[in-house]
Parts: C-alpha cells; structure tokens; sequence
C-alpha cells in the first residue's frame, strides 16, 4: 500500500476540500468564486447562486481562471453543443443534465477544479497521462456496454473511448513554448504559464464510424463540452509528448502513466517519442519511456477520496435507488422462487427508477442457503427454500457514482433463533462500527498532518475492522463458537476466528465500488469520504466445529456511510432500507 509520504500531502488531499462545490439548488453545483463572467458564459444558472469566496480568499478555482485569457474562456463556454454526440448533454437530454453540466450533477466548473487541485499537486517539471479505458467484447466483435476509465472520468468527464487527458506543470518559472501539433496547423500556439497546461486528445469524427456506432463529440466540439482549451486527435499524442520533452527548459518531465492501462496508447506514445518507425527504434523508445513512468495513482487518487457536495448528491440518489430496489425485492421473497428472480426484481429496479445511465455497479449475488457461505457467489441459479436465509449483495451505479449493499433475510419472512443470534450480532457490531466512524476529522485540516496527530478522534478503516474482529469474536464464543477452553482473544490471535469473518470490514466508496482501492485503510477518516460497513459471519454446512444449529448460515449486512466533521454523527446513506430484524419481518409480512 501507499506510504504516508503520498497519502497525507498537503498539495493534493488539503486542497480538494476547497476546490469542490456545493448544491444550491436541485441538480445546480456552484463553486464558490466571485467570476460574474463564468455565470454569463455558462447560460442559465439559479438567481440563488451565491459567488463569494470563502473567508475572503480567492478560491484556486478563480485562481485558475485568472490565468486563462478571457477570450479563450469566451470562446469555450459561450455555446453549448446542440447536436447528439456519444454522451448526454445538456441541449439533447435536459431530463437528465443542467445547463453547464458536462455529466449529469457535475458542472464543468467542477471538473476544472479537479484539474486544477491535480495541477497543484503535481511536482514541478511533470506530466501526467490518463488514458481511457480499452473497449471490451464479449466474444470476437461483440462489444460490452463501454464504462470509461475512472480517473479520465473524474478529471474530464469525457466518455468515449480512444481518449487521454494530459497534464503538463513545467518547472517553477518556466514559459516553455508549446509546439502545436502540425495536424492542427489552425490552432493558436500560446504559451506555457506557471501553473500548467491542460490537452485532450480525442478521435476526431468519423462517418463511417458514426453509421455504426452513432455520432462521436469529435475535437471541435470537444472544447465546448468539457471546457479544455487545447484538443487534438488521438492520434498526434505521442507527437505531443515528444514535443513536451524537447521543449522542457530543465530536465526531462516526470511522466505519471500506467502503461498497463491502454496498450494501444503506448504504442501510439512510443512512437511519437522514436527517431523514426522501424521496430527497433519504437522498442528502444518503449525501453526509455518505461525508466520515466512513475504511477499517477498516488496524485490522482487522493483527491478523488474526499467528496463534493455534487458528488454527494449523486451518491445519495444511488443509494435512494438501491433502497427501493432491495424493499421490492424482500416483499416478493418467498420459498421456491429462484435465486435469479430476486436478482432480476434488484436490477430491473435499477433502471426503473434510477433512468437510463443506471446499471448494476457489480454482478449482483443472490445467495440463498448454504451459497452465501460463498463470498462471491453469482451463480444465482438454486431455488430459495423455507426456513433458509437469503443474503443479496448489490449495487447501483448512477450517473458515474455506486452504491453497494448487502441484507440479509429468512425465506419464510420469520428469523428462527439461531438466524436472529447471527444477525444481531451483525448488526450490533456495525452498529458499533458506524457509531465510531462519527469521530472524524475535518477536511479543513491540512492533510499534512501525520496519522498519529489525528488518531486519537479519528478512526482509519483499519481500526474499525480491528474493532469488527473483536465484536463479532467475543458475540460467536458466546453462542458456542471455538473450543471451550479459548477464549476470544485466543481466537483472534490464532486467526480462528477468519474462518466466520474473512474479508474486510469495508472500503472506500464513489465512482467505483471498491474506489481509490489502491490507497491504505489507515488513513485517518476524515470529512466527506465515502465507505462502506459490512460485517459477515459464514458458517459452512460442512463444519465440524461449529454449533450444528448454525451450519449452513451466511450472512452480511452491509450500507455506506458519509464521515462528517468531529462529534457529527455518520450519514448512513441507506438508512431507508429495513435493516432491524422487527422492520425486516413486518416488510416481509406486508408483500405476502
């Protein structure tokens, strides 16, 4: 995992705090900035907007727009695109987006102030390359629903493939020239400032493409939508690359890239980067290119783990979705149905209520019986008996952010004794776990603070499994669990107690369902993170030790929870569904 070095900087985590918005009116972000031209440009807005900066201060969202020229901030946001591209926009779906919105809930003011806080907390002298996702097919030429990579969603909310956003932050100082791309001879060169450059690339339009896969955004219109000023052809970015490392007026550029991604582009940067296209030379680039890559997950990531409020808005909205979806679901529950058709009501649900951009945000497990004792059980396939529990684990994404639940529920519609034992104990220690979570630090705190000035009020999710482990240990002795002469902190020194409780207490929640998965869970909670709380005990039908009348049960309930500021209690964002086992009875009871 990440080291404190990356995950506490102050250059990246402290700064998104105050580089997101906040929902003034249903559906309306609003930075706060004092810039009357942004409104102007941008069309309709509320009469409610308020465009003060906070405690007098200039927001770095004002800061950014002080440092573009205002005839290009003129140009790209003067129109709105009216014709259908690849992705909604606000003149062909206003059902589902505002004005000035470049994905539904989140204005293109946001998203330049997500390349900005990434601009902020890049080193001098760096590049950062974040590329789209591969399409995927499912056999030969069949493609899959495409779902762009997260990062290049987060930073530019562009959803087509063959895409690569570009981030150049030169050396303190520098006014390194930039070399327009010789493919786009029309575009006006301009130069380098202290705070970095911003470039797209994208297909350009294509009719033989469009009479397949309809009308692509193509580089012109592109400027519009996302509010990046420079765009060029996909394929002219090696090109562009290489013109950044001989213009560098220092050492050649770090490069923040995952070559792992995108395979094609590589390529297509290794190429530009070779003194000519014979093999030998493209694999010599590759080699040197490769000694420059540095992972851009320690920058990226951090900034994508505290929460706007547009974020959170949309967030709520999935959960809202999902709640409605798992009370249908438990209302038409009974013996003989198939684990499918549980699933089925789940994810029809989905789309129902949530809209066309709704989609499952994972395969949806529907584990009757002993099948739940299987974490990722997705077979879906027995039929539900009386007297067995059923526990669904789903999620919805909406509109680019998840969801993730799980409950757990009797067949019959009744909890037998050994049933409710288990499920209490589940529920008294993510009761337990969510009361804890309240303690958080504020955002406001600098994120260069260490882990140790914080831990005192602030859990991490480390400390919060520690915390499961123990509960739900002490709770399975007490019902008969582990040998006679153990006790519980034997259990939980020996790991025996992994045999009931395998996985993790949670993770951390947003535009994936297991996102910024690849940041430490000790890292204090702090305001506006997003995770989830699932506690699971499995009891297997095949196991010896344990009490016979709890062979064969496996449950899991699991919500997801907003950390607010110190002494606030956790928002609990699925607090809607039936999670007591009084509320799940009578719910069960209602549907029959």
């Amino acid at each position: 995992m990440l080291t404190g070095r990356w995950l506490f900087s102050a250059a990246s985590l402290g700064r998104a705090r105050r580089l997101v918005g906040r929902r003034t009116a249903p559906g309306l972000v609003c930075l706060r900035t004092t810039s009357t031209a942004a409104a102007a440009n941008d069309g309709q807005r509320s009469a409610g907007c308020e465009r003060t900066p906070i405690d007098g201060e200039s927001s770095p969202l004002q800061e950014w727009g002080k440092r573009h020229d205002t005839w290009h901030q003129r140009a790209i946001f003067a129109d709105e695109v009216t014709r259908t591209v690849s992705q909604p926009l606000p003149a062909t779906h206003p059902h589902l987006m505002r004005a000035g919105e470049v994905t539904p809930g989140i204005h293109r003011a946001e998203y330049a102030a997500r390349r900005a806080a990434l601009l902020a907390a890049m080193p001098p002298n760096s590049v950062v390359i974040l590329p789209s996702m591969p399409e995927q097919f499912y056999s030969m030429d069949v493609p899959l629903r495409y779902r762009q990579h997260t990062e290049l969603s987060y930073f530019s909310g562009c959803h087509e493939p063959h895409a690569a956003l570009v981030l150049y932050k030169p050396a303190t100082g520098a006014r390194d020239t930039w070399q327009t791309p010789s493919q786009h001879p029309s575009r006006t060169p301009s130069t380098v400032t202290g705070h970095g450059r911003e470039m797209l690339f994208i297909r350009p339009r294509d009719a033989a493409r469009e009479l397949w896969d309809g009308p692509m955004i193509g580089i012109d219109d592109a400027v519009h939508i996302f509010g990046i000023r420079e765009v060029y052809a996909y394929g002219s970015i090696g090109q562009s690359l290489a013109e950044i490392m001989a213009t560098s007026a220092t050492a050649k550029p770090q490069l923040f890239y995952d070559p792992a991604i995108h395979s094609e582009l590589t390529r297509l940067l290794c190429e530009g980067m070779a003194r000519d296209r014979t093999p030998g030379a493209i694999t010599n680039a590759y080699h040197s290119l490769v000694s420059h890559f540095t992972s851009p997950v320690p920058l990226v990531q951090p900034l994508r783990l505290i929460k706007s409020d547009a974020e959170l808005a949309l967030m709520r909205r999935a959960a809202a979705v999902t709640g409605e979806a798992f009370r249908r679901a438990m209302e038409r529950t009974h013996a003989g149905q198939l684990e499918s058709d549980l699933a089925a009501h789940i994810e029809c649900a989905f789309q129902r209520i949530g809209g066309p951009l709704a989609r499952p945000a994972f395969p949806t497990v529907a584990a009757s019986g002993a099948n739940a004792c299987t974490l990722h059980y997705v077979a879906n396939s027995a039929v539900l008996r009386d007297g067995d529990m059923v526990m669904v684990d789903a999620g919805c994404e909406l509109n680019g952010y998840c969801s993730d639940v799980s409950r757990s529920w009797p067949t019959s519609g009744r909890f037998s004794a050994p049933q409710s034992d288990v499920y209490q104990l589940l529920l008294e220690t993510q009761r337990h776990c969510i009361e804890r979570a309240r303690s958080a630090a504020s955002a406001s705190v600098a994120w260069s603070a260490t882990a140790a000035a914080v831990s005192s009020s602030a859990p991490s999710l480390d400390d919060l499994h520690r915390d499961c482990v123990r509960l739900l240990t002490s709770g399975l002795k007490q019902i008969g669990f582990f040998p006679k002469h153990a006790t519980a902190d034997d259990a939980i020194a020996s790991g025996a107690y992994a045999q009931y409780f395998p996985h993790a207490l949670g993770h951390y929640l947003g535009m994936d369902t297991h996102d910024t998965h690849q940041l430490s869970k000790s890292i204090p909670l702090r305001e506006r993170m997003v995770i989830t709380v699932e506690p699971g005990i499995y009891i297997r039908p095949d196991d010896p030790q344990a009490p016979a009348p709890f062979r064969g049960i496996g449950m899991r309930v699991e919500d997801d929870v907003v950390i607010h500021a110190d002494g606030q209690p956790a928002e609990v964002l699925t607090d809607s569904m039936p999670r007591s086992i009084a509320d799940i009875e009578a719910l069960m009871q209602c549907g029959k």
